[in-house]
């Protein structure tokens, strides 16, 4: 088993060379257009991906972005970090 990231490109001629050997290339993320996969399915090699993996993180990180647009999170944190958040207010600007 080779396993790679989706930084790592395997082509037909990596697949050659490790062929007869190598039974299945098994990559750390969603997409698999870095492997050669007419390449290996002509040589009987398996591909493995995490198709869903990261479905519930996007989805995290949209909520999570749109509740900071609405509640003017990126604005509040620079300025409790530089000490100029003057304290609750009701409109704070």
């Amino acid at each position: 088993m080779l396993l790679v990231t989706a930084t790592e490109r395997i082509d037909g001629n990596v697949l050659r060379a490790l062929s007869p050997t190598l039974k299945t290339v098994a990559t750390l993320s969603v997409g698999y257009d870095h492997i050669d996969l007419a390449t290996a399915r002509e040589l009987g090699i398996e591909v493995l991906h995490t198709p869903d993996v990261l479905s519930d993180a996007c989805a995290e990180v949209a909520l999570m972005l749109l509740l900071n647009a609405a509640r003017r999170g990126y604005e509040a944190d620079r300025m409790v970090r530089s000490g100029q958040w003057p304290g609750w207010r009701p409109l704070n600007y």
